[in-house]
């Protein structure tokens, strides 16, 4: 009897030792990991914003810093030009109005002048210029006042101003108010004499000599 019985609990044990390496232990599923909760932060490395992140929280909070103060704008007033700066300017590129230059004429009222009215591509205003020259240096004769039509000039130990391009008539209506007859048109060079109190001596057109000058010079009270 007692030899059945153990024969028995051999087999229930046998039995169950197959059975388990048949169908394997009972499916049994881990649990899942527990998820972090990450943020913005935490996931860049370089925050795109300069705020502050506070991190005790599952949200994150943002503080932005106060805009920048913008200085105010500095109110800027425009310049006017000084008008004879400009005038000295036109001058000096363009020449002078007729109108200048009888001003400059009349300004030498005191001492006998002798103006001359030229253009330095006229064959006859460079001969009579070197001779003026010579008269000058000798002091045979006045202090000389030049005006160059088209932009030109000559050397010379005198003033010399160019005159500006001009209206038909506005030059001869000009030098008409210190006396100086000019016409529409003219033969250059113009020469006058004009004594000490601003009065026309004498006149000419197409001079190519200075021998006139000086003898009206001579013999005139200027």
């Amino acid at each position: 009897m007692k030899t059945f019985a153990f024969i028995l609990v051999i087999g229930v044990l046998g039995f169950v030792f197959i059975a388990g390496n048949l169908y394997g232990p009972p499916d049994v599923k881990p649990a899942p990991p527990e998820r972090a909760v990450t943020t913005q932060a935490a996931l860049d490395p370089s925050p795109r914003s300069t705020g502050s992140v506070d991190t005790s929280s599952e949200r994150s909070t943002f503080s932005f810093p106060p805009p920048a103060t913008m200085p105010a704008p500095v109110e800027q007033r425009p310049t006017r030009p000084d008008p004879e700066a400009v005038a000295q300017l036109a001058r000096t590129f363009y020449g002078i109005a007729p109108a200048e230059a009888a001003s400059m004429v009349a300004a030498h009222r005191g001492s006998p002048t002798l103006v001359v009215i030229y253009s330095a591509t006229c064959s006859r205003s460079q001969a009579l210029l070197r001779d003026i020259n010579e008269g000058r240096q000798v002091g045979m004769l006045p202090e000389v006042l030049a005006f160059s039509l088209e932009g030109g000039g000559l050397p010379a130990p005198f003033s010399t101003q160019p005159i500006r391009s001009y209206a038909p008539g506005e030059l001869d209506r000009a030098m008409a108010t210190v006396g100086i007859q000019v016409g529409s048109t003219f033969l250059q060079p113009l020469v006058a004499v004009l004594d000490s109190e601003g009065r026309l001596v004498a006149e000419w057109q197409g001079l190519t000599s200075v021998g006139p000058i000086q003898q009206v010079v001579a013999t005139s009270r200027l």
